[in-house]
């Protein structure tokens, strides 16, 4: 539905650090991902498209020390080509210097309002939709935009229902997607037409447009990073903070998928914790995948 950062950028970044220094190499990489995106209007999130990019799987969590039992819950999630994590080690080295702490778009917690904030993605994370009929689908709506009207085909991702029942009794859920607020209102309408689960939402326009990719600075939340907790299915949409974002696998059409119910038994493990980001970290390991890829692991790349 989207737009994905393609794998025949790799060897453009290959390239380049073998024939520059590698500073040079990092310095540039970025705009050479970015490139890799055609740029389109789009009411979508731009997301991985793992059909037509060559997988390279790469477990991203850790199971050493878990009882039987966690390890039986433990969902799983692989990070399918490296240019994810190769966009995100060239962000974090180059990118951090520009950081300016957005302003706050949420109001204050309510009194009593529960102690953890859960940031949901919205695209592939909770529901999938296209401007091309689906087979199956839920809903269907249309979207004026940019002088145009969209027909949209929706569906539901299985357990989404369940899972948003669930979380909402423990959590302040937010919803961060890096769509348009106009196709986004809409779906969000939809699911949660009574606002009864999802107490804040947050658009494109909230999102840091770093080299075409839409990055979700958790700052811009207004809330303590000891609290927070982002779910999404691209890691390069929670960059600048690694150890706030819990993985999932993108959604499009395996009626089988359990994903979101594994995701909510690790959350409420954390509904009462100081602070989620250590759990967050030792679990997933996305920091420390991102630390190891040295320049000498990023030339030797073959996708």
């Amino acid at each position: 539905m989207g737009n994905s950062v393609e794998s025949r950028n790799i060897s453009s970044i290959d390239n380049k650090l073998k024939s520059q220094g590698s500073e040079e190499a990092f310095e540039s990489a970025l705009q050479n991902a970015a490139e890799a995106i055609p740029e389109k209007p789009s009411l979508f999130s731009p997301t991985y498209d793992a059909k037509t990019t060559p997988p390279r799987t790469t477990p991203t969590h850790n199971l050493d020390g878990l009882s039987a039992e966690d390890k039986e819950d433990e969902f799983t999630y692989t990070v399918e080509d490296l240019n994810p994590l190769i966009w995100i080690k060239c962000l974090l080295v180059h990118g951090e210097k520009q950081w300016e702490p957005p302003q706050k778009a949420l109001p204050q917690k309510e009194v009593g309002a529960p102690k953890i904030t859960l940031v949901l993605d919205l695209d592939e994370t909770l529901v999938h939709c296209s401007m091309e009929e689906l087979k199956v689908y839920d809903h269907k709506f249309p979207v004026q935009w940019n002088n145009q009207i969209y027909k949209i085909w929706a569906r539901k991702r299985p357990g989404m229902e369940a899972f948003l029942e669930k979380v909402h009794k423990h959590f302040e859920i937010v919803v961060f997607t890096a769509s348009q607020k106009v196709y986004a209102d809409k779906v969000l309408d939809w699911i949660d037409p009574t606002h009864k689960w999802i107490k804040h939402r947050l658009f494109r326009e909230h999102c840091r447009n770093q080299d075409g990719n839409y990055v979700k600075d958790l700052r811009i939340l207004g809330r303590n990073m000891e609290h927070t907790i982002i779910v999404d299915n691209m890691p390069q949409a929670f960059a600048y903070q690694l150890d706030n974002g819990v993985p999932i696998e993108g959604w499009y059409d395996d009626n089988s998928d359990a994903h979101l119910a594994s995701v909510a038994k690790f959350l409420l493990k954390m509904k009462h914790t100081e602070d989620v980001r250590p759990l967050i970290r030792e679990r997933f390991g996305l920091r420390r995948q991102v630390e190891e890829l040295s320049d000498r692991s990023i030339a030797g790349i073959v996708i």
